[in-house]
């Protein structure tokens, strides 16, 4: 048998990869700056595998003893500083470099997710063909945006945005095996489920991702395979107590060192509503322009 040409699709998957590295290549040359030097120069966690048990049950600023006021749970984030220690010991570059692969590999998961949403959008006269035919696909354009759009910055060029990267490579993992084990005679329920949780131990953002999923099979879902609501809650439940669990979880491993102070917690609730739309407003206009 001939063997399978190199297909446009694969050809694609790597233009974007090289992308979304080549417009980050220049980190490679950048040192440890602001809470990179606490969070991996003075954190003796990542330099010990037998500290992981610790990683787990703590809060991600517990190693700095003195700093007590703290509203994160991040284990992952020390995981992936260990592996990198372990790799490339304290080289900025390595740390770099592990950032900008991440990048690399959220590009890839967008251009598939989008290839996987277009293929069961529910009317395809929305679909273009002009917008989907020969090269200019609709998954390849919005991969050349993700790579390459500059709102990215701080999370691929500062090492302490790893959680951001980590998260959205779950995340968008997670919803990629959702649709594609809905498409399945017999789906597995967790493959996405998994890569749901570790989402949630890379930050907390990824609670988000039931909202996401429950939107694709309430709007996106192609209709024959459309389900009763009893089945969709049976579907969304491994994901609604694993966040149950999370909550608990986290609010425990908190709560021992969690100090409510600092102007976040002197707002009403009028101003922190008020903040977070500004806050949204500001990122949107970013995003945007």
């Amino acid at each position: 048998a001939r063997p399978r040409p190199f297909s446009s699709r694969n050809l694609q998957l790597l233009l974007v990869a090289a992308l979304a590295l080549g417009v980050y290549a220049n980190t490679l040359t950048n040192a440890f700056v602001n809470d990179d030097e606490h969070q991996v120069l003075m954190n003796p966690w990542i330099q010990d595998a037998g500290k992981i048990p610790t990683i787990l049950s703590s809060s991600v600023w517990a190693f700095v003893h003195s700093r007590t006021t703290t509203d994160y749970y991040r284990p992952v984030m020390h995981l992936v500083y260990l592996i990198n220690f372990h790799v490339f010991g304290l080289q900025a570059w390595g740390f770099h470099l592990v950032n900008s692969l991440l990048h690399a590999a959220n590009t890839v998961l967008l251009f598939l997710v989008a290839g996987l949403l277009i293929r069961i959008a529910p009317d395809r006269d929305l679909t273009l063909p002009a917008a989907t035919a020969g090269w200019f696909t609709v998954p390849f354009i919005a991969a050349l945006f993700f790579a390459s759009h500059p709102i990215h910055t701080e999370a691929v060029a500062w090492i302490a945005s790893v959680p951001e990267l980590t998260f959205t490579l779950f995340s968008l993992a997670s919803l990629a095996l959702y649709i594609r084990e809905d498409a399945r005679p017999r789906p597995s329920w967790w493959p996405p489920w998994i890569c749901f949780v570790l989402a949630l131990l890379c930050k907390e953002t990824a609670v988000t991702l039931v909202a996401v999923l429950a939107a694709y099979d309430l709007a996106l879902r192609p209709r024959r395979t459309r389900q009763t609501p009893g089945m969709l809650v049976r579907r969304w439940l491994p994901y609604l107590a694993t966040l149950v669990f999370y909550l608990i979880v986290r609010h425990r491993v908190l709560e021992a060192t969690q100090v409510r102070q600092g102007s976040l917690w002197d707002l009403t609730s009028l101003q922190l509503v008020l903040s977070a739309l500004d806050l949204f407003r500001q990122y949107l206009g970013a995003l945007l322009w």
